[in-house]
């Protein structure tokens, strides 16, 4: 494994086993964690004083919409770089509301970057000496720019934050998509099953994007079969968890 793989191997695992504690933390798992194992088939075991219980962890991004948000971060990314190039000492808070409509298969980075670019730059040349903070309006009558529904741009604060934000309807998620999941997960289940007196399946939602937040009413009606012992799902954001 090439370094630079190495280490974005190493800071998924650090986030994986972030996500796993904040979980078991939650007094109505009942459990009592001597100690949390990192792995690799299965990703973690749990010691508790009791039992021994592997845990498969998976992150759940819709992959289509997860691209989606990466061309935004990028196109953000380049226009700040493209800021500080003619500002470099200039720290600005920028938020970009992306509309709905804004694919990014449609578009040239390049381009979006530099309109961006641009209104910041006319915001920050007009309230430049003074201490701002500009919404442009978010009337589609008088949007700068046709994909993007606002546009927050400050110097109050004194650390450098720029942003991509999309608004979004959170929708149900797809139950043949959770059974996918499942499946590919027990491949890995089938080498240690044994092994363990309980394997859980923990699934990681809702960091706060559209790719990872879902709806789970008409899901969590349905019966899975599965190898696993228990099928967890955790909603981060709001700190809530359910099983299948």
């Amino acid at each position: 494994m090439k370094p630079d793989e190495a280490t974005k191997r190493d800071q998924q695992k650090k986030l994986e086993r972030f996500y796993l504690t904040k979980f078991i933390s939650d007094p109505a798992h009942g459990l009592r964690i001597k100690r949390i194992e990192d792995s690799e088939t299965p990703d973690f075991i749990l010691h508790t004083l009791n039992d021994l219980i592997s845990v498969e962890l998976t992150q759940l991004m819709n992959p289509n919409l997860k691209r989606h948000e990466v061309f935004q971060s990028k196109v953000v990314d380049m226009a700040r770089e493209i800021f500080l190039s003619h500002h470099p000492r200039v720290s600005l808070d920028v938020h970009v509301t992306f509309s709905n409509q804004f694919r990014f298969e449609k578009w040239d980075p390049n381009q979006v970057a530099q309109e961006l670019f641009n209104e910041v730059s006319k915001v920050y040349q007009f309230n430049k000496h003074f201490k701002f903070r500009v919404n442009t309006p978010s009337s589609s009558k008088f949007r700068p720019l046709s994909y993007v529904d606002q546009l927050y741009v400050s110097n109050e604060r004194v650390f450098e934050a720029w942003q991509p934000f999309g608004a979004f309807l959170v929708d149900y998620v797809d139950p043949m998509w959770i059974e996918d999941v499942i499946q590919r997960k027990e491949l890995g289940l089938r080498k240690y099953k044994p092994q363990y007196d309980q394997n859980w399946l923990l699934m990681v939602c809702n960091f706060g994007h559209e790719s990872s937040t879902f709806r789970f009413e008409r899901l969590s009606e349905k019966q899975m079969a599965t190898d696993f012992d228990r099928i967890l799902i955790y909603q981060y954001r709001d700190d809530k968890w359910f099983e299948l």
